[in-house]
């Protein structure tokens, strides 16, 4: 009668009794990323442990990502894709824009009347997209590295954002504060409205970013884009309120 559905008690993770079924039943009940999140939270959560609820994204959003990782990793990039926009769950990309419209917060957030407050989609399905994001911006290689070296350096203490930023960074050699702060820091994503128009041979993509400017969420968001014209693939980064791309296609 565990009513959680996992906890991630060190060394001994907590399940709830109906991820036992009969094997008939696996092609309709899918439980491997209730384990698989549970026991990413033996190195996410425990291993490293947030220094404050703050972070707590650390835990979950690290969790709620390799959930996504192990479906990557044993059917494919597309099952991976179902299950972060979550087209067959109550969870993932649709979750958060669902809670987003009602209670929008940074994902870093010290302000808070109850600790369980932040255990949210912000917290979780946000927080897993973010890694993806900052894993397409880097690289597989230097992703991996970097989170290699934040367990590592980290191993048995506390951790906050700042601390897996510096790993990635060094690693990377890069700075990535315009990441972590627009994603964690700020609130909201950002809102595309696209126009084009043809003129001699040119195609001219005309992108605009529709948001409502707070103080928390920002009036330009910077994030690569990727354009299939024709086949062809163009990962343009847009970083201007509107921007205008012109591609040379009949």
């Amino acid at each position: 009668n565990f009513p959680g559905g996992g906890m991630e008690n060190t060394s001994a993770t907590t399940l709830y009794q109906h991820l036992v079924h009969p094997e008939g039943g696996a092609p309709h009940r899918y439980e491997e990323g209730l384990i698989a999140h549970e026991l990413a939270h033996q190195w996410f959560g425990n291993l490293l442990t947030c220094r404050t609820w703050a972070h707590l994204w650390l835990n979950e959003g690290f969790a709620t990502y390799f959930e996504w990782l192990w479906a990557e990793h044993r059917y494919g990039r597309d099952r991976m894709r179902v299950e972060m926009n979550g087209w067959t769950s109550d969870y993932g990309l649709q979750a958060y824009l669902a809670e987003d419209e009602d209670k929008r917060r940074p994902v870093v957030c010290p302000v808070y009347s109850d600790p369980d407050s932040l255990f949210d989609s912000t917290c979780y399905d946000k927080g897993g997209w973010i890694l993806h994001m900052l894993r397409e911006a880097v690289g597989d290689e230097t992703w991996w590295k970097g989170v290699g070296l934040y367990v590592r350096r980290h191993r048995n203490s506390l951790v906050e954002t700042r601390d897996f930023q510096a790993a990635m960074e060094e690693v990377s050699g890069t700075k990535l504060g315009w990441f972590f702060d627009q994603w964690l820091y700020k609130a909201g994503y950002p809102l595309f409205e696209v126009t084009h128009r043809y003129e001699e041979g040119k195609l001219h993509l005309i992108v605009e970013q529709k948001q409502e400017s707070t103080t928390e969420t920002p009036a330009v968001f910077r994030v690569p884009v990727d354009i299939e014209i024709d086949g062809t693939i163009h990962r343009e980064w847009i970083d201007e309120r509107r921007e205008e791309f012109v591609f040379d296609t009949a």
